[in-house]
């Protein structure tokens, strides 16, 4: 009798097909809903991250999702700005800019950091656009300014940020008009002011202000948080956004990142989910498997509700 052996298969190969088995019975599970997705660190850096999430959100949108992609990118500026010998300076975590540096960001941001998505998503398979805030005057803005306490006194000055902006209007009547398309919107956080200036607004408040503004069905933040967590405890899998609320302040989280999660349940987003940026193809792994890459905060029925 002759044995015959057969070659084994990978375990990389065995993990895909478990992977596929979960998600093909889940496809259907977001079709016809808005999902709008801040990137930034880890996924927005490194390449093979950034190829993993390409694809991942060329496939959800042919599961006949909706994604909108917003994007951060202070390291590409920073890049730049050492690159052409301007100063990058931040303060409070803000970049500083001035009529000549605005230039500079807005061209790296929505030349560079959004063309560079754009490109990684239509190589996957999908069909992407750049974007930025001043497009359709998709996002007008004031100059934000903060006061400051001079030590020993209490004398509060004015710090003046250059062309840093803080949103006051959003028009997302062009993002709408991506859900009967086959286009996925890359947006980046540039805004119009009122007197057609250029304003830098923080790419994660320029996330959950757009969530909030089209009540997007999800709202997700891809970062290198792991999740949310207590002190000494594992990362919580799912919690509700009454517990959030609640406790948000005993939790392991960045406090931006919580801020921002808050103005997205407080106008009415469904969920928003905080998943590891570091994991491969997390976006899949987040919306259609039970491994656990993140946490998600779910919301409660409207009419039970309160904050």
């Amino acid at each position: 009798m002759t044995v015959i052996a057969l070659p084994k298969r990978k375990k990389s190969s065995i993990d895909k097909i478990d992977f596929l088995e979960e998600i093909l019975p889940n496809v259907k599970k977001y079709e016809g809903e808005t999902i709008v997705i801040h990137i930034d660190n880890s996924v927005l850096y490194e390449e093979n991250l950034l190829k993993n999430f390409a694809s991942d959100v060329a496939l959800l949108k042919r599961f006949g999702a909706n994604p909108i992609v917003i994007h951060g990118g202070n390291k590409f500026v920073e890049k730049k700005f050492n690159e052409l010998g301007f100063e990058f300076k931040m303060d409070d975590g803000i970049i500083v800019t001035d009529d000549k540096t605005i230039d500079l960001l807005e061209m790296t941001l929505t030349g560079y950091v959004s063309s560079k998505i754009v490109s990684a998503i239509n190589d996957a398979g999908g069909s992407a656009v750049g974007l930025s805030g001043k497009d359709a005057c998709l996002i007008e803005a004031k100059k934000f300014r903060k006061s400051r306490s001079t030590p020993n006194s209490n004398i509060e000055n004015i710090i003046d940020f250059g062309f840093n902006g803080e949103p006051t209007i959003v028009n997302p009547e062009i993002l709408l008009l991506f859900d009967d398309s086959k286009s996925i919107p890359v947006v980046s956080s540039i805004a119009r002011g009122e007197n057609a200036e250029t304003f830098h607004i923080n790419s994660l408040m320029t996330s959950s202000i757009v969530a909030s503004s089209i009540v997007a069905s999800l709202y997700i933040i891809i970062d290198d948080e792991e999740g949310i967590s207590e002190k000494k405890q594992q990362i919580y899998k799912e919690i509700s956004a009454e517990e959030f609320e609640k406790n948000k302040k005993s939790y392991i989280i960045d406090k931006e990142i919580s801020s921002n999660i808050s103005c997205a349940l407080t106008n009415h987003v469904s969920e928003v989910m905080l998943l590891n940026g570091r994991v491969p193809h997390v976006l899949m792994q987040g919306l259609f498997t039970n491994e656990n890459v993140g946490t998600k905060v779910t919301q409660i029925d409207d009419e039970e509700f309160e904050f």
